[in-house]
């Protein structure tokens, strides 16, 4: 077997990196978020990673310390929502494929083109599965109902936030469909090689339009694309740049100290200014509309950029040499596998969140579902059923599971309150925490199938207490809605 190793960075893989970068110092509380969720080592930490991750081009260095980073944080956060958990997939995924490579070359510095090309078919069949779920999920009466579709809803919310990209009410009837139309457009066209590059700038334009709801996760989107484009395109398009631009680039790419601390500078710059605009003080001055507005203008910049250097050079896009999936090992296709279970889990009755089921108005809670293709019937767990009222004579340590007002907000489209209750998954799961935790004496009262219970020292209890670790942080159940099935939720 030869020693010698590749050095030849794959320029889409260094795009997705940095863009996945962008989207993780844009997320708020992402790997970045307040010291209340992530402690102060973990975020610099985390800062440092993608500072490196943004910088240098994707070599295995940046990609490794990143994947360390990003393991560091997701154990110190929550991360509830869509795209925090494909941070976390894409770090773990990281050093899966390293791991893999190195066993496979038998060698711990592998040859970087090929692991490029593995991370690269992994991250692409993984954007795969999750926008088949992305679409899937919102095959639903209610995302078509403007009364309560979160197309609507995701309308509304860019006029809120900024007045002037406000809508006419007439296109709400058809802010439903045209979504899925655009959605189920693009997942088909990332699939057939004739059409990828019309998939690529529908989703580039498509994205573009939801930039001022969750700019965040349209950077992260827009690092997937990256993906998809060809090797030599990209080559072509490189090398049309102007020349200060390319040798900045050359000598980011060659000096990976310089490129490091230049990319934990822009980090910290990026979500100091984030937070800074989020503070009472500063709201009137700033807000987080000009902090929305400079994102989504980049977005835009670099769409733009985008799509006029890699138009140039459409005849890379149908060599048969770019394919979909290259130099995956058998047990990288763990990763897609994994996540298609992900996304499988509403429909299974496992959990509602983390499943690319945000704004889709997917709602398999209660034992129902209001899916078109998927049955309630295929619930083999019941952990999104059996709801509970917790009342408020139980221990002020269950409070986040009291129905509270501030639940409300959970229903994103609405005309009034909406009647909300808990899992008693949830509620086993929350008490199982406190037991963990060393908690003692927690009084736990609520109603069950219509009768009301009051258990003392529920730490105890074998129906209310236990559970493993796993159980404690990766179930994430959202509220029951009881009569308002298929509300738009997060």
């Amino acid at each position: 077997m030869s020693t010698a190793v590749s050095e030849s960075p794959r320029r889409h893989v260094a795009l997705f990196v940095g863009l996945l970068s962008f989207s993780v110092v844009t997320n708020y509380r992402g790997f970045l978020g307040s010291t209340e969720d992530v402690g102060d080592v973990a975020m610099l930490l985390g800062a440092l990673s993608f500072g490196a991750l943004m910088f240098t081009g994707g070599r295995r260095v940046a990609l490794l310390t990143a994947g360390l980073g990003g393991i560091a944080t997701v154990l110190s956060d929550p991360h509830d929502s869509n795209h925090e958990t494909l941070y976390a997939s894409l770090c773990f995924t990281v050093w899966f494929t390293y791991v893999v490579r190195a066993v496979s070359e038998r060698r711990w510095r592998v040859d970087l083109t090929a692991f490029h090309d593995a991370l690269g078919s992994v991250a692409r069949a993984t954007f795969l599965v999750v926008y088949f779920w992305v679409f899937f999920h919102k095959l639903n009466p209610q995302f078509l109902d403007p009364a309560t579709s979160c197309a609507a809803h995701l309308i509304e919310k860019s006029g809120r936030m900024v007045p002037w990209v406000t809508a006419p009410e007439a296109v709400y009837p058809f802010a439903g469909i045209f979504t899925l139309v655009a959605e189920g457009s693009i997942f088909l066209c990332l699939l057939i090689r004739p059409l990828r590059l019309y998939g690529v700038l529908l989703a580039l334009l498509f994205h573009m339009g939801l930039a001022f709801t969750v700019p965040a996760f349209q950077y992260l989107v827009y690092g997937f694309l990256a993906l998809f484009v060809p090797e030599a395109a990209l080559r072509h398009a490189q090398a049309a740049l102007p020349a200060p631009c390319r040798a900045a680039l050359a000598a980011l790419g060659s000096q990976i100290w310089l490129a490091v601390a230049a990319g934990l500078a822009v980090t910290v710059a990026v979500d100091g200014f984030a937070l800074w605009t989020e503070q009472p003080q500063n709201t009137r001055i700033l807000g987080q509309v000009t902090y929305r507005v400079a994102t989504v203008a980049m977005l835009a910049l670099f769409a733009g950029l985008f799509a006029a250097l890699v138009l140039r050079h459409r005849e890379a896009w149908v060599r048969p040499s770019e394919r979909l999936v290259r130099g995956m090992h058998p047990l990288l296709w763990l990763v897609p596998i994994a996540i298609f279970l992900q996304g499988a889990q509403p429909h299974l009755g496992f959990k509602s969140v983390q499943s690319f089921a945000m704004f889709s108005n997917l709602d398999t809670e209660n034992g129902q579902s209001n899916h078109w293709v998927v049955p309630a019937s295929v619930q083999v767990f019941g952990n999104l059923a059996d709801p509970v009222i917790v009342h408020p004579g139980s221990d002020p340590r269950l409070e986040r599971l009291l129905v509270r007002r501030g639940l409300q907000r959970t229903i994103l489209r609405s005309d009034g309150p909406v009647p909300l209750a808990h899992s008693f998954t949830l509620l086993r799961q929350r008490v199982s925490q406190l037991a963990a935790e060393g908690g003692t004496g927690i009084r736990v009262e609520y109603t069950r199938a219509g009768v009301r219970r009051v258990v003392e020292n529920a730490e105890h209890d074998p129906e209310l207490s236990g559970g493993s670790w796993l159980y404690r942080q990766y179930l994430r159940i959202r509220p029951i809605a009881l009569d308002r099935h298929g509300a738009c939720r997060w």
